[in-house]
């Protein structure tokens, strides 16, 4: 599938005009990667341990969230600081990533093979299956690999001492009576949520075209780094965003599950390819590899099922949220917090339908 472009983690958020980075920021700021570096560190041991695959799934988030936080607040800390921990953080997340993928494929398939009765059909599910779980165990070694660097490097240990004397100094400039919110901070939270919304809505167009793989892809993307986004501003914003996220939330998710079909839809007729080239290196036919066809094309045919039902879905889910305004009405009660003699963010223009009324997107077709 054709690539695009990744959101990069740096320190933009001090070009002029962007807002200063004041002892509020810089606590929450603080508060922000302390919270998502903890959780990270938690999970290191059973990542190693490879026994509970929702370890790698939870270091692989709370990675993802840490990114966030640095990109958000990277104006807040030394710049060569900000590049090594970005650097270190994003390979931790790319590292958890492929493991993270392979063992959401080997689930899928022990729970899709329990479920098959063809017994003509078991061969080349049971056969994907196998290859699937070597894949796994491979990647294993990157990630101890990963693990062992991380813990060796002291990175979580350097990060956490720098954070907490940043909270402390953070604490003390501080005033007794001061505001946890200032113009400033608010300023910072409503600029992030609406270019991060407004990258979500660029990809709407595309709930009309059910074969735009890529841009749906790329909307998943979208959906996630705004809503990683509002988490860090929820506790002071709760009010504001606590729906909002949910329903980001929810887009995601459901984008997601898109994106797992799409990615059996192209990998499938791979890895039929791939076992035709494997017997004739070794025996040098491929015909006992025709046993394995039906179940991978049992399998594809209950992919491309599951994604249009998803499709169709995903627009129900769009159109629910656009006639709740939930993004009009965020927008809104961000900019009743909006400093005095500024405007709050401008909501895009299809945030919420002129008429209020949404309609659903075209159905996703046969």
């Amino acid at each position: 599938m054709g690539g695009f472009p990744k959101r990069q983690i740096d320190s933009s958020s001090s070009a002029p005009g962007a807002p200063a980075c004041d002892a509020a920021t810089r606590l929450l700021a603080a508060e922000a990667m302390l919270h998502r570096l903890e959780a990270l560190g938690k999970e290191m041991d059973g990542t190693a341990r490879a026994e509970d695959i929702e370890c790698v799934h939870r270091m692989r988030v709370a990675s993802r969230r840490l990114r966030t936080a640095l990109e958000l607040f990277g104006d807040c800390l030394p710049r060569r600081r900000l590049k090594e921990w970005a650097k270190e953080v994003r390979r931790i997340t790319r590292s958890l990533g492929r493991a993270r993928d392979a063992d959401v494929q080997v689930l899928f398939i022990e729970q899709f093979l329990a479920g098959v009765e063809d017994g003509k059909a078991r061969p080349g599910l049971a056969r994907l299956l196998l290859r699937l779980r070597q894949h796994r165990a491979a990647l294993q070694q990157s990630v101890l690999k990963m693990v062992r660097r991380v813990g060796e490097s002291g990175l979580i240990d350097r990060m956490t001492d720098s954070l907490l004397r940043l909270r402390a100094r953070q604490r003390l400039e501080r005033a007794e009576d001061a505001p946890p919110l200032t113009d400033a901070l608010l300023q910072r939270a409503s600029q992030t949520i609406a270019a991060r919304l407004e990258d979500l809505l660029t990809y709407e167009p595309f709930l009309r075209q059910p074969q735009a793989a890529d841009r749906h892809h790329a909307m998943r993307i979208a959906a996630k780094h705004l809503r990683y986004a509002m988490e860090i501003f929820e506790p002071l914003l709760e009010r504001a965003l606590a729906e909002p996220v949910r329903w980001a939330r929810k887009l995601q998710t459901v984008l997601g599950e898109i994106h797992d079909c799409d990615v059996w839809l192209e990998r499938l007729p791979e890895f039929l390819n791939q076992e035709r080239q494997r017997a004739l290196e070794y025996s040098g036919s491929a015909r006992g590899q025709r046993r394995l066809h039906r179940g991978i094309h049992l399998l594809e045919q209950a992919c491309a099922g599951r994604r249009r039902e998803l499709f169709d879905r995903l627009g129900q889910e769009w159109a629910k949220c656009a006639h709740k305004r939930v993004w009009t009405k965020m927008l809104k009660a961000l900019s009743q917090h909006a400093p005095c003699g500024q405007a709050g963010p401008e909501a895009p223009a299809s945030a919420a339908p002129a008429d209020g009324e949404a309609q659903p997107p075209a159905e996703a077709g046969p």
